[in-house]
């Protein structure tokens, strides 16, 4: 003899079916996107929290731009510098051409050109970098 399985029969009705799974895991974003300023200074406030949908153009901190300030003056400073050693040097060449002055001193005189282009070509590097 055979074993048959008996089988009820309800008639149909709406209703809701819930299947719940519980799991553990790791979420990852699938794309990390790296973002940075175009200058630094120090962040005064943060517009967005982490996870959050940003969109381009969307300022997402804001920075205290004193630091750029400080460093554009650096470069004005620094011209200032650069064009006063020039104007000696130039009045100094006439003194030399006519030997008023020694080498050593007319030597000290481009030198200082030299010097303040240097210090001018920093600044401007500095301001630069900061800038983006």
């Amino acid at each position: 003899m055979m074993n048959v399985a008996t089988v009820n029969a309800e008639p149909p009705s709406i209703g809701t079916i819930e299947r719940v799974s519980r799991t553990t895991g790791t979420v990852e974003s699938q794309d990390t996107v790296i973002v940075y300023a175009k200058a630094s200074g120090d962040i005064t406030s943060v517009n967005v929290k982490a996870g959050d949908m940003v969109q381009a153009g969307q300022i997402l901190a804001e920075l205290d731009t004193q630091q750029l300030q400080t460093y554009r003056n650096s470069l004005a400073t620094a011209e200032t510098n650069l064009n006063h050693a020039r104007e000696n040097l130039t009045r100094m060449s006439m003194l030399y051409a006519t030997g008023d002055i020694s080498d050593q001193e007319y030597s000290n005189y481009q030198n200082s050109v030299a010097t303040a282009e240097i210090q001018y070509e920093q600044a401007r590097s500095n301001l630069e970098r900061q800038q983006g």
